[in-house]
Formats: C-alpha cells, sequence, structure tokens
C-alpha cells in the first residue's frame, strides 16, 4: 500500500472518529435533567421548562420533589441531574455539599424568597369562622383548634415545607404565648393529613381538607384564598431570623434543622453530563428576565448570594454575587 493511500485512511479515520465525538457531544448539549422543590413545580414546568427548551434547544427532562427527599436521592445516587434547585439551603449543606456528601457539590446560590401562608378550600365548612380571621376578629390559630377542621401538610422527613409547618406552629406559641399549640392543632384531626408536596394542594382545591399550609406562591399559582400570618412565625423576614432560630427539628435520619427565613438556591451538580447547558440554564434563570417568572408566580427575588467555594463557579455567573450567604 502507498504512503498516500495510508495517509487518506487515517485521514478518513481521523474524520469519522471526529464526526463520532461531535454527535456524543450534540447527544449530550440536547439533553438537561434537572431536580427542583414541589413548590416550583408550576413555574418550572409551566414556563421556566418550556422557555429553556426555545431559547437552548433543549429537552428539559425535570422532576418536582419535596426538597430533602430530592436531595436524598441525589446523595444516594438514585438521581444524577445537572442542576436541583433547592426550597432551603440547609439541606444543601447537610445533603450535598463539601466532603462528607462526595462533593456532589462545591457551591449553591440563592435567588428566591417566600413566606407560609394558609390556603383554604372555597367550599370549606368554616366559612364563617375564616371571615372573622381575615377581618381581624379571630386569631387565625383558633381556627386551627375548631373540632374537625381538616389541615393539610406535607411530610416534615420529606419537605423542608413540613418541617416549617413545625417551625409555624411553635413560634405562634412562643409570639400568642399559647402551651403546647403544635400538639393540640396536630391532635385536633382524626388523622394525620400528612401528603406528598404535589399533592397537597390538589386535596385542597377537592375539598378533601379545609385549609393546608402552603407556600404564597402555591396559593397564587393556585387562585386559592389564603389567610397571611404575622412575619414572626411566616418565616419570611431576615429581620426575625433569632426568633426563627430559637426553634428546630430533628428528621427521622438525624438530620437537624433550625428556623430560618425561607430561601431558595440554585446549583450545578459536579457530575453534570452537561456543564455547558447547565452554566447558560443558571445564567438565564438568574437574570432580569429569568426571575420574572417566578416574581410572577408568587416568589420574592432577593441578593444572590453564594455559599461554597467562590472560585469554583462558573465565570459567567459571577456576575450576579451580591456577597457570601451566611449559614450558621
Amino acid at each position: 500500500m502507498k504512503n498516500s493511500q495510508i495517509i487518506a485512511i487515517i485521514i478518513i479515520f481521523v474524520i469519522v472518529g471526529a464526526l463520532v465525538i461531535n454527535f456524543n457531544l450534540d447527544a449530550s448539549d440536547g439533553k438537561l435533567k434537572s431536580i427542583y422543590a414541589g413548590s416550583l413545580l408550576s413555574v418550572m414546568e409551566n414556563k421556566i421548562n418550556p422557555k429553556l427548551e426555545e431559547k437552548f434547544q433543549l429537552n428539559v427532562q425535570g422532576e418536582g420533589h419535596g426538597s430533602l427527599r430530592g436531595a436524598r436521592m441525589i446523595n444516594e445516587g438514585l438521581r444524577s441531574p445537572d442542576i436541583y434547585l433547592s426550597a432551603d439551603p440547609a439541606v444543601n449543606e447537610q445533603l450535598l455539599l463539601g466532603n462528607k456528601n462526595s462533593d456532589l457539590i462545591d457551591w449553591y446560590l440563592s435567588f428566591l424568597s417566600n413566606e407560609l401562608v394558609i390556603a383554604y378550600s372555597p367550599d370549606n365548612h368554616f366559612k364563617n369562622e375564616i371571615k372573622k380571621v381575615t377581618s381581624g376578629d379571630k386569631e387565625w390559630y383558633k381556627l386551627l383548634l375548631m373540632d374537625g377542621f381538616r389541615l393539610g401538610r406535607t411530610d416534615p422527613n420529606l419537605d423542608p415545607k413540613g418541617y416549617r409547618t413545625l417551625f409555624m406552629l411553635d413560634l405562634a406559641a412562643k409570639y400568642y404565648d399559647q402551651d403546647n399549640l403544635k400538639k393540640k392543632v396536630l391532635n385536633n384531626n382524626e388523622q394525620k393529613l400528612i401528603f406528598p408536596e404535589i399533592e397537597l394542594m390538589a386535596m385542597l382545591e377537592t375539598s378533601q381538607l379545609d385549609a393546608a399550609v402552603t407556600y404564597k406562591n402555591e396559593a397564587i399559582e393556585r387562585g386559592l384564598p389564603y389567610i397571611s400570618l404575622p412575619d414572626q412565625v411566616n418565616l419570611s423576614n431576615p429581620k426575625y431570623t433569632d426568633f426563627y432560630e430559637e426553634v428546630k427539628y430533628a428528621t427521622d435520619n438525624n438530620e437537624v434543622f433550625r428556623g430560618k427565613p425561607i430561601i431558595y438556591t440554585i446549583t450545578i451538580l459536579n457530575e453534570s453530563e452537561n456543564k455547558s447547558a447547565a452554566i447558560n440554564v443558571l445564567d438565564y434563570i438568574l437574570s432580569n428576565s429569568g426571575r420574572e417568572f417566578f416574581v410572577k408566580h408568587g416568589f420574592n427575588v432577593i441578593p444572590i448570594q453564594f455559599k461554597g467555594n467562590k472560585n469554583d463557579i462558573p465565570v459567567k455567573l459571577q456576575k450576579y454575587l451580591k456577597g457570601e450567604l451566611e449559614i450558621d
């Protein structure tokens, strides 16, 4: 075989190899996997994901779970998303960040806040009593103590909203000087009305519950009326951080969470199979245009702060950073 023929064959192999590599890269670049807090389900699946698919030509594969459950699935190797959005920074700290968690992530960013409310069914049997609460003639916690009142909540072992519900009741006991308020409210039902986060609102809409402890955005998204709570108990106001921190909850897995203002975070997993797309996605979500979708769904924007190794945060995202998030 002549040298020219050998060279030609080598060139063909190089070209074919390059095509195969490019094909694989294209296949990877076309898919993005994400896990997000259940309270983000509506805005992600109805607004953000379709926009990402259109803007970046992506096949977005998203799942909504209670943040604690979602993080455990990642920690245990049951899921390997590119990006993860949590409803509590403490979940990231305990299950994803650092050596103790096999360096699943090196950093995360805060970008939204929320508050607890009591959403109620328009067809419940306590309309007159709710009117008294909304007019200021009756304290909201007394409504929860009424015989037969069905208050739904999520599992505190799987979902931050679940343990924040317990925080809300503990803080209310302190704020209103009501001993054993949490125990009285939770024992008011003949059965424990605990549901997965993504099912709770459906139970409320179909009047299988009188009310549920939800995030404000969830009530707004579903067009459900809700009772606003004082900042001292709704976990929304950084001014009351010291008061919030007086309460805590230990899960069945011995993870301990303290009361904190409600903050949402976003990060890219170190083992992401499509980091370039993930970076572009975060760049869009953190932009004014991206966060506007969340505002329209009832969330509040907050300064974007980081936690973890700042040097590992992609250069493209550095422009958003307003400082370091304080997590005790």
